[in-house]
């Protein structure tokens, strides 16, 4: 049975607005992983990332009529369903036959919705690898019923039927490695120049699961339980990027890198003796952090690390339930700094509760501490968190266009999903526009960073970024 796994288009300039040349366009990790796991099941699969290829509806059509498959599956997040969907409506006009899934972010926090407005046949809710496994085997033995196999929202009799949720998968070395193979080369990717250094990059997880409940945060794929793999078979996968693709720097996105320390000790161990000759970066949270830590990493070869620091204001984080105080993100950009890592930091701007008072304490706040560079992101009530649905039922979530879901703002362009009572939205997108004015132009932020200069790599990332802000 042939598979045609699709990444729908979403242009950066979409999702990034005016910040899109320092944006991340890089392959989809879940779809990867999918992938992969329908190879190891002896499924023919292809992967079409139709951003990075420029692929517009039209020709995806050419290419489903070219490859000829017997099921398309599409990954949609909230910011590309309706090109999925879209999609997804163009391939059915020209082959009304074809059975089609949809899995990803967007379908798993609003399942009913997204189907009840789609043609997709199927979809697969939460983690997909063996869920999507499960159901093509059932595909492939003549039935289209569903029933049995957890983790399936199907169309049965003209009907939506769920069949259960299925457990999160909890062997997570037990999956075998993304099939990055099937994607375009990683030198077609771009890689955001805020968090990379050298190029080939790539990036990968080492856990699922984030064990805080911030309120802010859609968990709907990975859940709340913390599940990492092996570091060994971690190290084996790096070296097999650097081997096979060349890669000379690995980002990790993991929610909260460092939460078990043994496993990150470990993980440097492996690297120094592995003698790679790579950098490397990670997101951490600011209270799982250490000095020793810190050193240990830094000397393994992680040159940058992200906090998610999200507020400059400790009753705004309290209200959040972000379990972070003001004085703990302060010392871990100390120590980060100290230990020679470049320090960035991500805030969030427009939380609930928010005043034109605590958006400044959090600008205040970033230009007060040791950091190398931020992110200023603007509060976007995804679906599948619990605030999202807390402000949809209060009526204050603005539009539901997911197109301009976007967290990076473009302020001459953004219609915003919500904006914090009390505030004007002009007021508002006017102090976005200006945060990043205030904090990179500087004359002494401007002269730090032109110290740190030490190579080729440093000069071309610092040019990259100056032009792009």
């Amino acid at each position: 049975m042939k598979i045609l796994l699709i990444d729908p288009y979403l242009s950066s300039r979409d999702e990034y607005g005016n910040l899109s040349d320092l944006s991340n366009v890089i392959p989809s990790l879940g779809l990867a992983y999918v992938a992969a796991s329908l190879k190891q099941n002896g499924f023919d699969v292809k992967v079409v990332d139709c951003s990075v290829e420029g692929i517009s509806t039209s020709q995806l059509v050419n290419v489903v009529r070219t490859e000829a498959p017997d099921v398309v599956g599409f990954t949609a997040t909230v910011m590309s369903i309706q090109s999925a969907l879209s999609s997804l409506k163009a391939i059915k006009e020209h082959f009304p036959g074809m059975y089609a899934i949809l899995g990803g972010p967007q379908v798993t926090a609003l399942p009913h919705e997204t189907m009840e407005s789609s043609e997709f046949d199927a979809a697969v809710i939460g983690e997909g690898e063996i869920t999507t496994v499960e159901l093509l085997k059932r595909i492939q033995q003549g039935s289209k019923d569903m029933s049995g196999i957890p983790g399936i929202l199907f169309r049965k009799a003209n009907k939506l039927e769920f069949t259960g949720s299925r457990a999160h998968i909890q062997d997570l070395s037990a999956l075998p490695k993304p099939a990055f193979e099937l994607f375009p080369p990683f030198s077609k990717y771009q890689y955001s120049a805020i968090s990379t250094l050298k190029y080939p990059c790539a990036h990968m997880i080492t856990s699922r699961g984030c064990p805080f409940s911030c309120r802010f945060c859609n968990k709907s794929v990975t859940g709340s339980a913390f599940r990492s793999r092996r570091p060994a078979e971690v190290m084996e996968e790096i070296v097999a990027l650097v081997e096979k693709y060349g890669v000379k720097e690995i980002k990790f996105f993991d929610d909260t890198f460092t939460y078990q320390k043994e496993n990150v000790y470990e993980f440097c161990d492996l690297l120094d003796k592995s003698k790679l000759n790579m950098t490397w970066s990670c997101v951490a949270h600011a209270a799982c952090v250490d000095r020793d830590l810190l050193r240990r990493m830094k000397r393994s070869g992680c040159w940058q690390i992200v906090f998610g620091m999200e507020s400059g204001n400790q009753g705004i984080l309290d209200a959040m339930c972000k379990p972070l105080t003001l004085s703990q993100s302060r010392q871990a950009a100390k120590l980060a700094c100290e230990a020679g890592m470049n320090v960035r930091a991500t805030f969030i701007f427009g939380l609930p509760g928010e005043t034109l008072s605590t958006l400044q304490d959090t600008l205040n706040f970033a230009k007060a501490i040791q950091l190398d560079t931020v992110s200023f992101y603007v509060f976007c009530p995804f679906p599948g968190s619990e605030l999202f649905r807390e402000l949809k039922a209060k009526g204050e979530i603005l539009h539901t266009d997911y197109l301009h879901y976007q967290t990076i703002v473009d302020p001459r362009k953004a219609k915003p999903v919500f904006v914090p009572q009390g505030i004007a939205q002009e007021d508002f997108l006017r102090f976005v526009e200006k945060a990043y004015k205030d904090y990179y132009l500087r004359p002494a932020y401007i002269y730090s960073q032109i110290r740190q200069i030490k190579s080729f790599g440093h000069a071309r990332r610092f040019w990259r970024c100056a032009k792009a802000l």
